[in-house]
């Protein structure tokens, strides 16, 4: 597995996983305001680190450019959960506080995954318990 595609569709589906773990263990203890918070912040957060992990595959690890790109994407993590906070403020129909916890823990999680996904790996057939 060593081309853009197989990394990107290596984080895709754990990114996946996650987002769906979050969104099934928070789903029966939330009321609706706090279940539309949950599934914002799960397509926004998946959205966004999905955009900027292939931003990172496509680019040689060892680059200046890699380091920019991590370090722009880590800058629009923030101002993502900037403007949600922002945008909804007024908002009663989505809990706030479910929300940006939410995001910020979905941000946090899958950035840790990141370098998981970027490493090369040399079995084609590798899956995602061989690491």
């Amino acid at each position: 597995m060593k081309g853009w595609g197989a990394k990107v569709r290596l984080y895709t589906l754990a990114a996946l996983a996650v987002v769906g773990s979050v969104l099934l263990i928070g789903w029966p203890v939330l009321g609706s305001a706090g279940r539309r918070g949950l599934l914002l912040a799960g397509g926004v957060a998946l959205g966004v680190q999905l955009l900027s992990f292939g931003v990172l595959a496509a680019l040689p690890q060892a680059s200046s450019g890699f380091m920019a790109a991590w370090a722009g994407s880590t800058l629009v993590r923030f101002a993502v959960v900037g403007g949600c906070a922002f945008w909804l403020l007024g908002m009663e129909e989505v809990d706030l506080v479910v929300a940006l916890l939410a995001l910020a823990g979905l941000f946090f999680v899958l950035l840790l995954m990141e370098p998981w996904a970027l490493r090369e790996r040399e079995d084609p057939d590798s899956d995602l318990t061989n690491g």
